[in-house]
């Protein structure tokens, strides 16, 4: 019997240890962790990006999106994402899977000490920047919903935008 401690074997046996220890500790680790990687690299952000209200940024009027469902279940999200400026444009980033569609509103949240002024002001930006479907007056939480132009509609009652894959 030859000796471990012996580097001809080693050198005898080493296209056989290596593909073993592969077998013995990566495969599995791969087949264990297949679900998490899948779920990081198809879950991305997706941009929804809306022209800068200026004058109403101004104000201290905030900019949402609500994602509202998604995937093929149609799971209720109800989360809401924030506008940031970036090159001149407001963009939110929402996370979700690249596969699945899903349906979003944005909306105003007006400031505290807000007047009849900022909200004609907010509406008269928000015409001008072809948002649809602008909701007459804030609700209890002061708050001002509309649909972008540049994506599709899902329609009555709500009038929510939809995010489709690429």
């Amino acid at each position: 019997m030859e000796s471990l401690l012996n580097t001809d074997f080693y050198i005898k046996y080493s296209s056989y240890i290596i593909p073993a220890i592969l077998s013995v500790f990566v495969v599995p680790a791969l087949i264990y962790f297949r679900e998490k990687l899948t779920q990081v690299f198809q879950n991305r952000k997706r941009k929804i990006v809306m022209s800068t209200p200026k004058r109403s940024l101004q104000r201290g009027i905030a900019f949402f999106v609500l994602k509202a469902t998604g995937d093929p279940e149609k799971k209720v999200y109800n989360q809401d994402y924030k506008f940031h400026p970036h090159n001149g444009k407001l963009i939110a980033k929402v996370p979700h899977h690249k596969k699945y569609s899903f349906e979003f509103k944005c909306f105003a949240k007006l400031p505290d000490d807000y007047s009849d002024s900022d909200l004609e002001i907010l509406k008269k930006e928000l015409e001008n920047i072809g948002a649809v479907h602008i909701s007459e007056k804030p609700n209890h939480n002061k708050l001002i919903w509309f649909a972008l132009p540049d994506f599709p509609s899902s329609g009555e009652p709500y009038f929510n935008n939809i995010y489709y894959p690429y």
